[in-house]
């Protein structure tokens, strides 16, 4: 009897209890559903700290020594998520933007060709983002603004979800179908940088999603025309980028254009709202501008961060989406579960089939629209992005008063036309400053152009000058090869280890405190100070004629730093010089290496051995070896340097500046390549030459004299026809120009 009545008040708790739970859904749905936008925020970010807590406190784990202080079995747990979310974790090898296999075919040295390749590709984003958000556009604005039958949908998160679920899907169709035979690869960011990735993306799509709960479409897009100058704000503060003032001011410019658009726009307020359905007027402006300022700010930092991670880990934009997306999904569903509107919503989308199909187009839209904008940001930076889908707004704008009746005024084209006229006047000024400076147009004979680009011994004024960059491992001579080349073109030689060297010695300057200190501490020196130094030095008076780049740049981001820095002196980098050499025989040079201490006599075992075995041949003292030439040392040390030269080379070589050179040549046949190479592609922008065969770029490297083949000296129509067809090419490069972050055309 006392087990029957038991199990009565058990069943009898559990009833009440899913009772409970049943009303308490209810009632924090009707309470989410309200007007109360901070709330509905709060219940989301329930599922939001369900994960960030605990990776947050494997990262601050990570920065303590695990072996002294947790017992072994906690390290058997802890280390492997460490491992998995803390550190580099196994992606798809496609992820780091790896050198082909094969070679790639030769770039031609007209710049034209590459041009049109930069423009074609420019315009296959354009308008793909266009198109697959002015869509959205237009399915977020019935969604949100118009009821299904008598109900309105107020869940933003769901809406998120949705989206980031398909997205999701999407990025993993893509690196199945186009890279189904990649492997794992341990390089790559951490995971925890596409959690926070995930994370702003999450808040500011629902920010755009909640604000037009409060304010109009119009009012809106109004806010996103001036989501550039945020952009470039943060970008200043995330990624250490500047910006002339100008740029703020044309900027302001285009928001002003689109601002006059919005003057002559009045909105067609939908009927078929009932009274009590539409948005409280009393709410509208304090909690719209609230939520778009905060859109912004989201927006902005996640575009950077973005741009940061490209810059940093060189991952590819389809690895972004499918992790930042996957990330997004696990995020947005839990919190809809544990507010209980994840069922709730699942249950309008039941009622209610025009608003599946509504979701589930809207999701198609950005899941495309993302494909579009990973590889817009990683190709281009955020800055062109904000301005293209800047004038993405204006767009939606006549597509909106098309299809729900909204009128225009002439102030609003005059707006438009303000607008365009600020993006293009900020590229043709911007590709003016950083053009180089004309030459004489001399009409030359094809012999005496083809005498000027093969190598001449005789280091005359003609080949005084140059910007060079060597990119070679340890061991591969660049050293010896810095300094003939230097010596050849009267330039200065500038090693960013010497140069920190330097700094760190002088103790007068604040610059060279910072920087001692940062070396004393074992840190690395950040890049403004590194681009500082450089430029300091390229005003002195031997680096009048230019300079040779050692050790520098080492990433992507330093590459595009050091050509804003020449650009600003009205200068060009002229040639990147890689000596390639086989790891084993840079291993038999390194290894072999002999020291006498005390005197600094060098020795090797092969190339230059000594008299007696490992005895200085002046003192018969022991010869010793360097601390760090041992294989394991190499080892890393050679691992390191392909991990990073690799996206360096292939960004140099999409610029048509990288050549590369056998170094395990004779020093004599080394140097006359470098020299001849140099020539060429001093002389390639003046010229123009054109190879004839895809094994040209080889013969730079194997023949003696390099042959440069030449066009046929033109005729008056063809010289008009090329003069026009150059002012085409001069219009649209000041179009694409500015519109990449940091000029890569």
């Amino acid at each position: 009897m006392n087990s029957t009545w038991l199990a009565q008040q058990l069943s009898f708790a559990i009833i009440s209890c899913q009772k409970l739970y049943e009303d308490t859904s209810m009632s924090v749905f009707r309470f989410v559903a309200e007007d109360n936008w901070i709330m509905r925020m709060v219940f989301n970010h329930m599922g939001y700290v369900f994960f960030g807590v605990p990776i947050a406190i494997l990262f601050l784990i990570s920065k303590q020594s695990i072996d002294t202080i947790w017992p072994r079995p906690v390290r058997w747990f802890v280390v492997p998520l460490i491992r998995l979310f803390i550190a580099d974790p196994s992606l798809l090898d496609l992820n780091v933007k790896e050198a082909p296999s094969a070679a790639p075919p030769p770039i031609s040295s007209s710049q034209s060709k590459f041009t049109r390749y930069r423009i074609l590709k420019l315009m296959f984003s354009f308008f793909g983002l266009q198109m697959s958000y002015l869509l959205w556009g237009l399915l977020q604005e019935r969604i949100m603004t118009r009821t299904y039958g008598d109900e309105k949908f107020t869940n933003s998160q769901y809406l998120v979800f949705v989206n980031r679920c398909l997205a999701t899907v999407m990025a993993y169709m893509s690196l199945r179908i186009f890279y189904p035979t990649k492997k794992l690869s341990s390089i790559g960011p951490p995971l925890y940088k596409f959690g926070i990735i995930s994370y702003a993306n999450c808040m500011s799509t629902w920010f755009q999603y909640e604000s037009l709960l409060f304010i109009s479409f119009p009012v809106q897009v109004l806010a996103k025309s001036i989501k550039t100058i945020p952009v470039m704000i943060a970008g200043r503060f995330v990624s250490g980028k500047t910006y002339p003032a100008r740029q703020y001011l044309l900027m302001l410019l285009m928001a002003t254009g689109i601002a006059l658009f919005f003057t002559g726009y009045y909105e067609n307020n939908s009927d078929d709202l009932p009274t009590k359905k539409k948005p409280k007027t009393n709410i509208t402006t304090f909690n719209g501008v609230v939520l778009l300022v905060c859109y912004l700010v989201f927006d902005a930092f996640t575009s950077n961060y973005q741009k940061f991670v490209f810059d940093r880990y060189s991952v590819s934009f389809l690895n972004m989406m499918f992790f930042v997306n996957c990330f997004s999904t696990i995020l947005t569903l839990t919190s809809l579960i544990l507010n209980g509107t994840f069922f709730q919503c699942l249950s309008f989308m039941q009622r209610h089939e025009s608003f599946a199909v509504h979701v589930i187009a809207t999701s198609v839209c950005s899941s495309v629209g993302q494909l579009f904008i990973f590889s817009t940001i990683e190709e281009f930076g955020p800055v062109i992005f904000a301005i293209i889908m800047t004038m993405r707004q204006a767009f939606s704008i006549l597509l909106s008063c098309i299809f729900y009746g909204h009128q225009l005024t002439w102030f609003s084209i005059l707006g438009i036309h303000v607008a365009f006229l600020a993006i293009f006047l900020h590229a043709f000024i911007q590709f003016k400053r950083s053009m180089p400076l004309q030459t004489d147009t001399k009409s030359e004979t094809n012999e005496q152009i083809d005498s000027n680009v093969q190598y001449n011994d005789d280091p005359s004024k003609s080949h005084v000058g140059a910007n060079i960059v060597l990119i070679g491992a340890p061991g591969s001579g660049k050293g010896t090869q810095s300094a003939r080349l230097a010596d050849r073109y009267q330039i200065c030689h500038l090693s960013t280890g010497d140069l920190l060297r330097q700094a760190a010695e002088d103790r007068t300057s604040i610059e060279g405190e910072r920087v001692r200190h940062i070396i004393e501490s074992g840190g690395l020196v950040d890049d403004d100070t590194v681009m500082s130094l450089i430029d300091k030095n390229l005003n002195k008076t031997e680096c009048r004629h230019g300079a040779l780049f050692d050790g520098f740049p080492r990433t992507i981001k330093q590459g595009e730093q050091l050509e804003q820095l020449l650009e600003s002196k009205q200068q060009r980098l002229d040639a990147v010089l890689e000596y390639d050499i086989d790891d084993s025989l840079l291993k038999s040079r390194i290894l072999g290496r002999l020291v006498h201490k005390p005197s600094g006599r060098t020795y090797h075992e092969e190339f230059h051995p000594p008299k007696n075995l490992m005895k200085d041949d002046l003192t018969g003292e022991p010869l010793t070896r360097r601390s760090d030439d041992t294989t394991e040392t190499l080892d890393a040390r050679l691992n390191t340097y392909h991990k990073q030269t690799t996206p360096l080379i292939e960004f140099y070589r999409h610029r048509n500046l990288h050549r590369v050179i056998d170094a395990s040549q004779k020093v004599s046949e080394v140097s006359k390549q470098s020299f001849a190479i140099v020539d060429q592609l001093r002389q390639q922008q003046k010229l123009a030459p054109v190879r004839s065969s895809e094994d040209s770029v080889e013969k730079i490297v194997h023949d003696d004299v390099i042959p440069a083949k030449m066009k046929p000296l033109p005729s008056p129509l063809d010289m008009n026809a090329n003069r026009s067809n150059s002012n085409f090419l001069t219009i649209y490069n000041s179009v694409t120009y500015v519109l990449r972050e940091r000029g890569i055309i």
